[in-house]
């Protein structure tokens, strides 16, 4: 995770540590759990611990007026696309926008499909 930079963006400019949003994200908090999935195939890619509320502090590299919230994550697991369990498997879809899994059965197995030790 400290790589070298990569087309110039240090890796701690990337969506590998930092969730960058247009608005507020009013679900989560510190200490949640979010996962990453590919829109399109519904691929779950990784799971991420938030490591602090949300945050409006400008820090997108390209375009701060665009993404001016900020939530710090801490990676746990990224996923080939080979291995990813899919959304559609638990009954959810690939949203454009966060959204919660309500139902905390479904969350737990999705984790698990993810590594065991989520």
């Amino acid at each position: 995770m400290t790589a070298s930079v990569a087309r110039g963006i240090p890796v701690a400019d990337t969506h590998i540590n930092k969730w960058w949003s247009s608005g507020r994200p009013h679900q989560v908090r510190n200490g949640d759990i979010a996962v990453l999935v590919a829109t399109k195939s519904g691929k779950v890619m990784g799971a991420f611990e938030m490591v602090g509320d949300p945050v409006e502090d400008g820090s997108h590299p390209r375009d701060p007026e665009k993404w001016p919230w900020t939530v710090l994550l801490r990676p746990l697991v990224l996923l080939d696309g080979t291995l990813a369990p899919l959304l559609r498997d638990y009954d959810l879809i690939a949203p454009h926008k966060y959204v919660a899994v309500e139902d905390p059965a479904v969350a737990a197995k999705l984790l698990h499909a993810i590594h065991p030790s989520l």
